[in-house]
């Protein structure tokens, strides 16, 4: 059973969207108005399903439920008699996952929360997949400044600067160090070497991965 946190913002329909919930054989495990903290209540009771009832969403509303989607994404359903299409992009655009205009029956709640579920789960997947890009590309910008450094160091091609150990005679040369100690260089070329390192495992399992290809 779907644990539900209601969330109040209309004062002439409070108990509505409840009642329906509870004939519809929901849990509703916590009611509040958004003069709580939302992000902070979602932690403590943990719900799986957010619900607003609100007769027009305002900018406190956005506002909870951006923290909301930021810091612990959750399903969140709005139910609203707030037509205004900018408002509805606006609400979709915060992280709510359905926006619903056409008043609440209890027979409908169930198909709507399946949906909300279900868009909830593939925008997470997407944010996935798209963090995993921006990481891999940052990974890549770090190993091509380091192959860039280690081949001016080395005074080596692009080949020799991949390889797991530097060829003979281009061992990196020591720096000197500004100060007048040598820590700084030392650490300096050990973040390069372990940087290159990366890049030339990174070179193998790619020719591993065309040639499983091939």
């Amino acid at each position: 059973m779907l644990r539900i946190l209601l969330i109040n913002d209309t004062a002439k329909k409070v108990g509505r969207l409840k009642a329906a919930l509870i004939e519809a054989g929901f849990e509703v495990i916590d009611e509040s108005g958004l003069t709580i903290d939302l992000p902070a209540r979602v932690e403590t009771v943990r719900p799986d399903v957010i619900l607003i009832d609100t007769e027009s969403p305002g900018r406190d509303v956005m506002e909870q439920v951006v923290l909301v989607s930021r810091d612990q994404p959750r399903p969140i359903v709005m139910f609203t008699d707030e037509h205004d299409p900018n408002v509805m992009r606006q609400a979709i655009k915060s992280g709510v996952s359905a926006y619903i205009v056409e008043g609440i029956h209890a027979a409908r709640l169930q198909p709507i929360l399946d949906v909300a579920m279900a868009r909830f789960e593939s925008d997470q997947a997407l944010r996935a997949q798209l963090l995993a890009r921006d990481q891999q590309l940052a990974e890549r910008k770090r190993i091509e400044l380091a192959k860039g450094m280690l081949m001016k160091m080395k005074e080596c091609n692009e080949e020799q600067a991949y390889t797991p150990d530097a060829p003979p005679g281009h061992e990196p040369p020591a720096e000197a160090d500004p100060g007048g100690g040598a820590d700084h260089c030392h650490e300096r070329v050990a973040r390069l070497k372990a940087l290159y390192r990366l890049a030339w495992r990174h070179r193998e399992q790619a020719r591993s991965h065309r040639s499983c290809s091939h």
